[in-house]
C-alpha cells in the first residue's frame, strides 16, 4: 500500500489487495452483483464477499496509514468499451470523507481515474485487484475504456473517525 501526497492536506492512497488464503476475492460474484444492481437500478447488495473485502480494506488502511474508517455507501460501476464517464461529484446527502475505487475486473492499461485537485487532473491506472482512495471533496472521472471489454469497478464511500 502506498500514499501519494498531492499537497500537504490532500493525499491519495493506493495499493494491491492481498486477501488471506481462503478468503480470496470472488470477482465473478462482484461482477454479478454490480451488473444486477445497475440493470435493475437497485442498491448494491451487502454480501459476505463484499463484507470480507470491506473488512480487509478497513483493517489494512488503519494498520498502514493510521486512518480509522467505516463504510457508509457502496455501488458498482460498469465502464463500457470506448465510453468515457462524466465528472463525478460524490453524493452530498450522506456524511463521508473518502472515495475508494477497487478494480474488480479490468483489462490491463484500459481504464484510468482522473482526480481533480484545483481543476488539475492527477491520473491513476485502475488495475484489477488494486484500489485508489482519495478525499471525497475531490471531483473525479474515469477515462475512456480503451479495451473492447467491460471493466467493473467497486466504489465505496468511507467516513473517517
Amino acid at each position: 500500500m502506498h500514499k501519494k501526497v498531492l499537497v500537504e492536506e490532500t493525499s491519495v492512497y493506493h495499493g494491491k489487495i492481498k486477501m488471506p488464503k481462503g478468503y480470496e476475492i470472488d470477482h465473478e460474484s462482484f461482477i454479478f452483483n454490480i451488473t444486477g444492481s445497475n440493470v435493475f437500478d437497485v442498491p448494491f447488495p451487502t454480501t459476505n464477499i463484499f463484507s470480507e473485502l470491506n473488512t480487509y480494506l478497513i483493517e489494512n488502511i488503519c494498520l498502514n496509514f493510521k486512518i480509522i474508517i467505516s463504510n457508509v455507501k457502496t455501488w458498482g460501476d460498469i465502464i463500457y468499451p470506448t465510453k468515457k464517464s462524466d465528472i463525478v461529484i460524490p453524493p452530498q446527502d450522506i456524511k463521508h470523507h473518502f472515495v475508494l475505487l477497487f478494480g474488480v475486473k479490468i483489462t490491463p492499461k484500459s481504464t484510468y481515474v482522473k482526480i481533480y485537485l484545483n481543476n488539475k487532473p492527477i491520473t491513476f491506472e485502475i488495475k484489477e485487484g488494486e484500489f485508489v482512495m482519495f478525499p471525497s471533496n475531490l471531483m473525479y472521472n474515469f477515462t475512456e475504456n480503451k479495451s473492447n471489454k467491460f471493466n467493473f469497478i467497486q466504489t465505496i464511500l468511507y467516513e473517517r473517525f
